[in-house]
């Protein structure tokens, strides 16, 4: 009998971390192509902030509920949004690849409020679409545009930021939480702080979808990495010299957050979009989101190993110079 539940926990997790690959690129690539020129900045920011109130409300429910009934709360999430997804109509880019400028206009309107100039937005993503050749490439077609140099300088340019969003523990603070808090000399229970973190990372991700209208990115990836290491070392003397349990090191968990979702949470999945040429936009970005998802694997799983050979603080340190080290590479 524990056999055949640990065989069906395996079976769960491997399927929900396929899932979780899938849903992390396809809605990110819909959305850019459905968003204006002008909102393409703000809407790709989106996902992170549903990704802030996904995780706000599950460290809200994992206070109070058990894993097990967590387990079927988040089903109920994924249920409705199967049932939901049958209702989404296919972008006017995919469809006028394939030749389809009428369905292209009735996808349009779907998208577009009803005072919308839809007739002058489709002259512009038909010539747009001439003058780029766009339509549906074959295989050989795909790996010529991926083997060019536009597009490599692009994917090492945002693997290298990958890399080093992850080694400054972005993913590690928002996963061992609760962990990390309680290490930390905090005064202030660990799954409350874990609820204000999360609220924390809301308020970070909407100030960020305003920011990204009125500042480039380059300045917005140098403060992020700048805050995020300073945060880091802030902690690590906290821990090294406060004897007494204080508020202090969540307060410097809260700046850390907010300087990581200015950059480090946002700015990487949001120029893949940007840079890729549209005709292998979505073939790439799962490649580089593939990449993040390989990354965070291993940055959660050597987190315990990390922590007790180095030590709690040290582990914090390196977070934060691994985040100064990223600001010489941007």
């Amino acid at each position: 009998m524990i056999f055949i539940l640990e065989a069906l926990t395996y079976i769960g997790r491997i399927l929900t971390g396929f899932g979780i690959g899938m849903v992390t690129s396809a809605p990110r690539v819909f959305m850019t192509e459905i968003s204006l020129p002008n909102m393409r900045g703000v809407v790709a920011t989106f996902p992170n902030i549903a990704i802030s109130i996904g995780i706000t409300v599950q460290a809200g429910l994992g206070a109070r509920y058990n894993w097990t009934t967590l387990c079927f709360i988040s089903s109920a999430y994924a249920l409705f949004l199967f049932f939901f997804n049958f209702g989404l109509p296919e972008t006017p880019y995919f469809l006028l690849q394939r030749e389809c400028t009428d369905d292209a206009r009735d996808s349009l309107k779907k998208f577009r409020s009803k005072s919308h100039d839809i007739e002058k937005e489709m002259v512009y993503l038909i010539e747009y679409k001439r003058q780029n050749d766009l339509h549906r490439l074959s295989f050989k077609e795909q790996m010529l545009i991926v083997f060019m140099k536009s597009t490599c300088k692009s994917f090492w340019m945002i693997l290298i930021y990958l890399v080093i969003t992850q080694c400054s523990g972005v993913t590690i603070i928002a996963m061992w939480t609760v962990d990390i808090i309680r290490k930390s000399n905090s005064s202030i229970d660990a799954n409350s702080g874990n609820v204000v973190l999360g609220i924390t990372r809301l308020i970070g991700g909407v100030v960020t979808a305003v920011l990204i209208f009125r500042i480039r990115r380059r300045p917005m990836a140098l403060v992020s990495g700048a805050g995020v290491g300073v945060m880091c070392l802030a902690v690590t003397l906290l821990i090294n010299n406060l004897k007494a349990p204080t508020p202090l090191p969540l307060l410097c968990y809260a700046g850390y957050i907010l300087f990581a979702t200015l950059g480090h949470y946002n700015l990487p999945i949001l120029i893949m979009y940007e840079l890729y040429p549209l005709q292998v936009r979505g073939l790439m970005g799962g490649i580089s989101l593939c990449c993040l998802n390989i990354f965070i694997f291993f940055a959660i799983k050597s987190y315990p190993y990390l922590r007790d050979d180095i030590g709690f603080a040290n582990t914090i340190l390196a977070f934060g110079i691994c985040s100064l080290i990223g600001e010489f590479i941007k």
